[in-house]
């Protein structure tokens, strides 16, 4: 049951702003000892730091906001309060008509927005601490030994805290983005994105309907649920790259010159085909492709053949060639029309 809530009792807003920067640098810290020790250089460790930094921004902007992080104090109940109601000698502060100052939201005084559904004070609901004002602040110490019970009811309406710039917010989700395409590649980091949006707003969902729309249970639904939906996707984005390549024709009003073929086995650095090899030519192959591929397993299968010579008969490479071969006159079968 909370304490009873007087004029001159303080109010309180999240710590976001630093929780923010704490996350963002423990991240940054963190990702940077890890850099060290595997011993990654260049762009890459660039990226490995400044996503988890800004995983890490993240994260501490979420739990600012727990009913159990401590509230940095913006201002007090500032009246009038009950005139002929006394608490500990203070006059006793109600939801509605009794105001608050905020370093936070200045010039405006916020009015207490939240109190006892069912204990009133001359007819309106006691403010209690905890209870929010109508700018998210929430009375956040009282009286020592007055409690007053009853479940909460709203007043007011009550706007969102707002703490962070915009600019803040747009800054690390840059930074995120870009650390995941440079270590991912761009099909990853957006499946990635749309998956975490998307978890994260079921899990909002789920935990609003079965604990409470802004209890922390719900946060931390969402936060688990973008971690999973963003994991799951992130996976499947990875799939998908690694089996198919998206590619354009100069991009039409609706995106319809967009097409999406498999991936072709491509020759690596050593002049051979890498890759998984398909059992037979997929129909939607085009003859273009089958040309490529064609040149590309010509050269391979020659350039294997001649380490084959080095190595025996009975060589690593063997088998891949015979995979090859095969592969090669299927396409070849496939390009004369029979």
């Amino acid at each position: 049951m909370p304490f009873a809530a007087r004029i001159g009792d303080p109010i309180g807003h999240s710590p976001t702003m630093s929780w923010l920067v704490d996350g963002l640098l423990i991240g940054a810290a963190v990702a940077a000892a890890g850099v060290l020790i595997v011993g990654t250089g260049g762009l890459a460790a660039a990226a490995i730091v400044g996503g988890v930094a800004a995983t890490g921004a993240g994260i501490g902007e979420v739990l600012s906001t727990m009913s159990w992080a401590p509230k940095d104090v913006v201002g007090a109940i500032v009246g009038q309060c009950s005139e002929n109601v006394l608490i500990n000698k203070k006059f006793a502060a109600r939801a509605h008509p009794d105001l608050t100052n905020c370093c936070k939201h200045e010039p405006s005084q916020p009015p207490i927005a939240e109190g006892s559904a069912t204990v009133r004070i001359n007819g309106l609901p006691a403010a209690r601490v905890s209870d929010r004002t109508s700018c998210s602040a929430a009375i956040s110490n009282g009286s020592i030994n007055v409690r007053i019970g009853g479940g909460r009811v709203q007043t007011d309406v009550i706007r969102p805290e707002d703490l962070v710039p915009g600019w803040v917010n747009a800054a690390l989700f840059a930074a995120g983005l870009a650390s995941a395409i440079i270590l991912a590649g761009p099909v990853v980091a957006v499946a990635g994105l749309i998956g975490a949006y998307a978890g994260g707003g079921i899990g909002a969902y789920v935990g609003g309907e079965i604990w409470g729309e802004g209890s922390d249970a719900q946060k931390w639904a969402t936060l688990g649920g973008s971690f999973v939906g963003g994991g799951l996707a992130a996976k499947g984005g990875a799939w998908f790259d690694k089996n198919y390549v998206i590619t354009s024709e100069g991009l039409g009003s609706n995106f319809g010159n967009l097409r999406i073929r498999p991936r072709l086995p491509e020759l690596d650095a050593t002049g051979k085909v890498h890759g998984e090899l398909p059992d037979y030519v997929p129909s939607n192959w085009t003859r273009d492709q089958l040309g490529d591929l064609k040149s590309d397993l010509e050269k391979s299968i020659e350039f294997r053949k001649q380490e084959q010579v080095q190595l025996g008969e009975d060589g690593p490479h063997r088998a891949r060639i015979n995979d090859e071969e095969r592969l090669l006159r299927q396409i070849n079968k496939k390009l004369s029309g029979s």
